[in-house]
């Protein structure tokens, strides 16, 4: 499960699934499941291997201007609201230089 959910494959198809980034946080749930579950399946993931999940969830869904989650999803206010789950995730450096906003 944890190599599929890192393949190209995974990524392409959940970028069509409107659960999946739109109304659901995948990048931060998976962020969070490959990072508590790395030592125990010993898997060979390092942090910058979660971190972008959690980079392409922001880039996807943030919006500097309303400071939520409100962007391409058709319920902003759930999408928003589920931010809770990054308070989960370790204490890890994100890259949004590329971020590009979005009206």
């Amino acid at each position: 499960m944890f190599r599929y959910v890192q393949s190209r494959k995974y990524y392409r198809e959940s970028c069509v699934n409107k659960h999946a980034w739109r109304y659901n946080p995948i990048g931060f749930e998976i962020a969070y499941a490959l990072y508590v579950f790395r030592d125990i399946l010993n898997l060979k993931i390092e942090i910058k291997g979660i971190q972008k999940w959690i980079e392409l969830q922001i880039k996807k869904n943030y919006s500097l201007k309303s400071g939520l989650m409100d962007r391409n999803t058709d319920d902003p206010e759930t999408l928003s609201a589920r931010i809770y789950e990054a308070t989960r995730l370790p204490d890890i450096n994100i890259n949004l230089n590329s971020f590009t906003y979005e009206v």
